[in-house]
Formats: structure tokens, sequence, C-alpha cells
């Protein structure tokens, strides 16, 4: 399948090697460079390993020994096991159990993948090709286009997506019980966008005593700008920590000055009275309602009254309150976030624009990968005959770039994005989930294929070939580009894309070097004195640990990128069979890398049932990525029946997984036990 004419990735030159290094290059390029990733993140975790356990023995030399009233920890193994879930949820909150329960899932989907793919490799080397590259017979590459075999990746992956909804049913019912029970109800609702003068108090009294005569609105609440209340009080409770700390350390001189200010402990308690002369000032204030914003909270006498209210009115769609919806309790209210909600849509705006810039040269990775090597090798010419130097840094660079979307995307929807705690966590995961795919799997697909010949197909297809002019011997020569989408050595891209996910970035996320980094740019920003340098180790320190607490979404974004990887291997797990090993070799090593660090550092004491049940609906997206990839290997020959069935099959399971998200996940198949639509946030 693969066309004579597709780009070929560049190999070094096989002068000047020797020995085993020659035969070394050899087996590398017959294995689509897999042999030196795999090298690599051994010789990564080699290191690691023993450093990790250098570093804990350290600490615990020098820790303080514990009471006798402090239990330790239990060990690693039972907690692989399961037999310490209670210790998990009691002490490292409900949060963190259901994160280990939905790896535990992605476990044993990744099993069952592996059964697939194993079942996909044995069909794909019975191909016919003679090629000398080995990766290119485990690959769908190797079958002949009209091979009766295609029809197991055909049926396969249509059955895929349910055999996932059923996996998810068995987790969230079964598994992780919360998800399916039954959510606090309120009696306060919540209306957006009301004018308060044309909407007083007394006109919205008014008019639920006249369409509601048998219901008491018991309070009318506008919500009020608190930010600079908020952020006032984080500054005195800064000052105070500053404060604890020079006393705990006896350093109270008189006359310390930094960068032009007064750094002693007189100073210091000076503008902590000023502090609280501000916090008092904008609490007076505040108390006078002088200026509110769009936001109206009612409470009504009873729970079902409130019910009944937002019934009627999104029926009533001329209402002026058809928008009233239940509000989330005082603890699910992200109260930094609630302002003018025009100022908040134009710095979302800005923010989106900002990260689509970055996106759209999310592929310059390879181009900035490719200049790294040259200089490398520039300076260190040894280096040319050495294949990690020109294998491992385009595939490492595309990850490190990939760690960079979260705090883009956090910027936008997190920074200025919705009040409510539930709707925010909710949007970011999902926006996060879609623009780290586009970054790592469609944005390299298409620099490692002829994207605009394949553009150029589309556009010729029948549905829109009334809008294009294209003459047949056109057509078919681009059509014949659909095989270099998913030729072998491209395939191994992302198998290698998991080996380092496996070995490198779950290394980087046992010794938390991200905190690390954090904690040493709080640092940096409070580098005045020596006390202010401490305060902020320790606050940051405390703020990596609490994983989903204040705005620290560190918990999202695991649930996220284990669902991202996910993806890749439903991407390419019947394409590319040996994707399936990896990624459950990443799923293994990275199950054991977060149970260890909940054991001794991390918490999610924060009671969030939305990050599961989010991550629970894009999973259930994965499975289209393989069906859609079967189909356009198809592509090729549109006229096929190969193609007619998988891309017949695919419009209806796309159809059906819509009436599924539409219906609330209860048909065709009751997903979350029937209370999805209660369980989308607090109180909804």
């Amino acid at each position: 399948m693969m066309h004579k004419d597709c780009p070929r990735p560049s190999n070094l030159s096989m002068s000047g090697y020797i020995g085993w290094l020659e035969e070394f290059d050899e087996f590398s390029h017959k294995w689509a460079s897999i042999p030196p990733h795999l090298v690599f993140g051994s010789l990564v975790m080699v290191i690691s390993l023993p450093l990790y356990c250098l570093c804990r023995w350290r600490t615990g030399r020098r820790s303080p020994p514990p009471e006798d009233t402090v239990a330790s920890p239990p060990s690693l193994l039972s907690l692989v096991r399961g037999r310490q879930d209670d210790w998990l949820k009691k002490n490292k909150g409900r949060a963190a159990l259901s994160y280990i329960n939905f790896q535990r899932m992605l476990l044993f989907m990744a099993m069952v993948s592996l059964v697939i793919s194993i079942i996909s490799l044995l069909t794909n080397i019975t191909g016919l090709t003679n090629v000398p590259i080995y990766f290119h017979k485990t690959t769908i590459a190797n079958l002949d286009e009209h091979s009766p075999l295609h029809w197991f990746n055909i049926v396969i992956s249509f059955l895929l997506p349910w055999l996932v909804v059923i996996v998810v049913r068995q987790f969230m019912i079964v598994k992780d019980k919360r998800a399916s029970s039954t959510p606090e109800e309120s009696s306060t609702l919540v209306i957006e966008g009301l004018d308060p003068i044309t909407f007083s108090d007394l006109t919205i009294a008014e008019y639920f005593r006249n369409h509601y005569p048998n219901f008491q609105l018991v309070k009318i609440t506008r919500a009020q700008d608190t930010r600079y209340l908020r952020r006032q009080i984080s500054r005195l409770e800064w000052n105070t920590a500053i404060i604890a700390q020079l006393l705990a350390t006896g350093d109270q001189q008189s006359g310390i000055y930094c960068c032009g200010r007064d750094r002693s402990l007189a100073a210091i308690e000076r503008r902590e009275l000023e502090l609280k002369r501000s916090i008092e000032q904008e609490q007076r204030r505040l108390r006078s309602k002088i200026d509110t914003l769009r936001i109206v909270f009612l409470t009504f006498d009873s729970t079902k009254q409130a019910q009944k209210v937002v019934l009627m009115e999104e029926l009533d769609h001329f209402s002026y309150y058809s928008t009233i919806k239940q509000a989330p309790r005082p603890e699910d209210i992200a109260w930094e976030n609630m302002r003018s909600p025009v100022i908040s849509l134009f710095i979302r705006m800005f923010s989106s624009l900002f990260i689509l810039l970055v996106s759209a040269i999310a592929t310059s990775p390879f181009a900035f990968s490719k200049t790294m090597h040259g200089v490398i090798v520039g300076a260190v010419p040894l280096l040319e005959n050495f294949p990690l130097a020109s294998s491992v840094i385009p595939t490492s660079m595309l990850m490190l770039f990939n760690n960079v979307m979260p705090y883009l995307v956090k910027l936008s929807l997190v920074r200025f994005g919705p009040w409510s705690k539930t709707k925010l966590v909710s949007n970011y995961m999902v926006t996060l989930f879609f623009w780290l795919l586009l970054t790592t799997v469609i944005f390299p697909t298409m620099a490692l294929s002829n994207i605009f010949e394949v553009i150029e197909h589309i556009l010729g297809l029948p549905i829109i070939n009334i809008f294009s002019d294209v003459s047949s011997s056109e057509e078919d020569e681009i059509r014949s580009q659909f095989s270099c989408l998913f030729v072998p050595e491209y395939g191994s891209f992302f198998v290698n894309y998991l080996v380092l996910g496996a070995f490198a970035k779950t290394q980087s996320q046992l010794h938390r070097l991200g905190d690390r980094m954090y904690e040493l740019w709080m640092v940096f920003l409070n580098q005045s004195s020596k006390v202010e340098r401490k305060v902020a180790s320790i606050y940051a320190s405390e703020y990596c640990k609490k994983r989903n607490s204040a705005g620290n979404m560190s918990l999202s974004e695991d649930y996220v990128w284990s669902i991202v990887l996910l993806a890749i291997q439903m991407c390419f797990c019947l394409i590319s069979p040996l994707v399936s090993p990896m990624f459950l070799l990443y799923m293994i090593i990275k199950h054991l890398v977060d149970l260890q660090n909940l054991r001794v550092s991390y918490s999610a004491m924060v009671n969030q049932p939305v990050l599961v049940r989010t991550a629970a609906q894009l999973v259930i997206f994965c499975p289209l990525l393989a069906q859609t990839s079967t189909t356009i290997i198809h592509l090729k020959d549109k006229d096929s029946l190969l193609f007619l069935v998988s891309g017949s099959l695919l419009i209806l399971n796309i159809f059906l997984l819509m009436v599924l998200q539409s219906t609330g996940w209860l048909f065709p198949v009751s997903v979350f036990g029937g209370q999805t639509k209660q369980s989308q946030g607090p109180h909804r």
C-alpha cells in the first residue's frame, strides 16, 4: 500500500559506522527507529530509579522521627493490589481514589486492546509485501489493498466504541459507586445578564409573586465583584506567613533593606496593619451594595419550588428569566472569576486567538529538532554517527512542546473562565483534550504526510466536487497520496512517542520535576529576602501537593494526558498494532508512579465528581479515532466496497454516539446509571 513517491525520513549515511554501531543502525532502520527510543528510555529509567531511591533515603534521614500517633503509609504493593483503597480514600481524598480507579479502567482497556492488536498484527504479517523494513510488515500497509483481511479491522473498529461504552458503564456504576449517586439539591437559583436598573429587586419579586403565587421567594442576593478583597486577603496571609517565619527564625533586625524597600519585622507589621485597614474599607464598600454584577441569586422556600420554577421558566422561551438554573454551592464557586461577563468574553477571545496562533505552529518541533541536531553535530562531530541523536530528538521536542499546551489553555479557561467550578473544570478538560489531540496526533500527522494533496483530494469527493474543478488524472494521483498518511515510518513515530512517555515522562513525574520548577519560579519571584524565599518555597510545595485545590488543575491534567495517550493508542491500534503494548507499558508505569506519589506526597481532598465523569465521556470519544483512521486508509479507493462499508459504519457510530450524548447518556445505553443530568454539577 505504500506509494513509491511518499517522502521517506532521511537516514544517516552508513559510512563511518563500525562494528555494533553499524549493525545497530541497520537494525534501527528496519524497525523504524523504535530500538533507539527503547534504549534511551531504558537508560533514563535505569538512572532515574536509583536516584529516586537515594533522594527518598536522604529525605528520610533529614526528616524528624514520626510521632507514635502518625501511621506510616501502606506499602506500594498493597496499594497496587487495591487492599488499601480505604486508606487512600480517607487520607488522600475521594477524588484520588476515583482517579486510581479510572487508571485501573484504562489498564483493562489497554489489555483488551492488546488482544485486538495481536490479532491485527497476525493478519498484517500475512501480507505478501517484500520490503526490508520489518516494522512495515507489522502494519496494515503490508496487506494488499483488496485483501479480505481488511474486514477484520472494519468490523472491530465498528464494535470498539460500544465495547468501551460497556467498560465505562461498568466502571461508573459499579466500580466508582459515587458516580451514580444523587447529588445534593438546593433551593437557590441563579440568573445571569440582568441589568440591575431595569430588573430591580422589587421588579423581580413582583414577577415571581404574580407568576408563582403559591411559591415563596425568601431572598434576593446580587453578586458583587470581590476579586480585590480576595487579593488583599491573600496578601495579608502572605504577610502573616512572613512574620511567622521571621519570629520562628529569630531574624528580627531593624534595618534590612532590599530592592529599595524596608524588609524588617517592623516594616512588615506596618504593612500588615495597612492591609487590614484596606480589607475593612473594601468590606464596608461591598456591604453598601452600590456596585453589583449582573448575577442574581434567588432563594425559594423549598427545593421543590426551585425545581418547578426552573422547569417552567425554561419552557417559556420569551421570558427574561429563561436562563435561570440551580446555583452551585458556595464552595463550588470560583469567586476570583466572578466578574463582568463582557470583560471575561473579550479576555477569552484574545486568549483563544493566542492559543490558535501557537497551535498553528505546533509542527515547529520537527523543524526545531533538525536545527538543534545540526548545531549539536556541528559542535560535536562524533554524534553524527550516533543513532540516538537523529532518532530521539524529534519525538522529545514534540513531547516538550505539548507540555506547554496546558498552561496556555489554563490561561484562557481557568484564569478567565466561568465562575462555576463544575463548568470550569469540565470546559478545561474538554478543551485541553482536543488541543492536545491536535498538537499530538493531528498536526504531527499533517507534518509527516502530504496533507495538502489530501485536502485537494477531499475537495474532489462527489459531494464537494461541484465546488471544485479537478481532472480525473489529477484526482487519481491525489488519491494515491493517501497511502502516505500512515506509512510505516510515520506510524512508528507515535509508537516512539508512547515509549518516551512510558520511560521518560513518567520518571519526570516520579521526581516531581514540574513541582520543582514551579517552586524555583516562586522563589525567583520572591527573592528579595531569605525569609520571603523560604515562605515562597513552602507555599509552592504545599500548592503542588494538593492536586485539585484552589487553582491547581493538576489532577484534571493527569486525567487528560492519560486520555490523550489512549486516543493515540486507539487511533493506531489496528493500523500499527505495536502501539498497543507500548500504551499498556505506559499505563503500568504511570499507575505505579501515581500511586507512589499519592503514597508519599500528593493528595486530592476536594470532592469533584465532575472530573471522573468528564474523563469518562472523553474516553467514549476515543474509539471513533480507530474507525476514522481505518476509513481513511480505504479512502484511496473511494469506489471500493471496503470504503463504502467502513464509511457507512463510521457515520452510523457517530450518529448513535450523538444520540447517546444528547439524551444525557441514557439511550441506547445508560452509561451513568440514569443520574447523568443531575450529576453534571453539584445541583444540576
